[in-house]
């Protein structure tokens, strides 16, 4: 960072120049200045990559280069008139993007060094993706230790898009057995005097792992 060039190009952005032209860099070079620009940012910033190989990329180098709060915002690599849904880790990535774009248009502030980064390939910006006000009113989040109402939670989620099945076999289905309510495939809630959030017994290549996690989101 005691690099005349590069004090000359962060002053250069903090003056609020739209065009500032940067050549000679190969490899995770670039990725290497940007992370050094982003230790003293605390506005969020949006990259944007000529193809999704080079999004991916540059994603995997902020990380390496221990940037926090790195979104990767894929294309869904799907044509709008082809049958075939997108992958589930793609869909994941773009959810993960849309509640950070959601708590930026809300006016959150960061702390510095602490500010989302939007990494989206180019294909990505030309395709419509969901109004904020929107996706608040189609999400349902779910915190550890909450009292939920089952019959609630049940309209809720078909509200939203999900399908009650006798089984949960695919993907935006749920079932309700009594007092626990299984959702594809993330979370199984178990009543007891009050609703608590429980890892479920399914599968281990269903099951993702909630680790230490507030809340989930569906």
């Amino acid at each position: 960072e005691g690099n005349e060039e590069f004090i000359r190009l962060r002053e250069r952005l903090e003056k609020g120049e739209k065009a500032i032209p940067i050549c000679g860099l190969a490899g995770s070079s670039l990725a290497y200045i940007l992370a050094a620009l982003c230790s003293k940012r605390s506005h969020p910033l949006l990259l944007i990559a000529s193809n999704r190989e080079r999004a991916e990329q540059m994603a995997d180098d902020m990380q390496f280069f221990g940037v926090q709060n790195v979104f990767h915002f894929p294309d869904t690599e799907t044509l709008p008139y082809e049958l075939d849904e997108p992958h589930v880790e793609i869909a994941a990535r773009q959810i993960e993007s849309y509640e950070m774009l959601c708590r930026i248009a809300d006016g959150e502030e960061f702390a510095e060094g602490k500010a989302p980064v939007i990494i989206a390939p180019l294909e990505s910006l030309l395709q419509k993706i969901l109004a904020p006000e929107f996706y608040r009113q189609k999400r349902v989040r779910i915190r550890w230790g909450q009292t939920l109402d089952i019959n609630d939670l049940c309209a809720r989620l078909v509200d939203i898009g999900y399908e009650r099945s006798a089984v949960v076999e695919a993907r935006g289905e749920f079932s309700v057995r009594g007092g626990i309510i299984d959702i594809f495939a993330v979370v199984r809630l178990d009543k007891e005097d009050t609703a608590s959030l429980s890892k479920g017994e399914f599968p281990p290549s269903w099951k993702k792992e909630l680790g230490s996690a507030e809340a989930i989101k569906a």
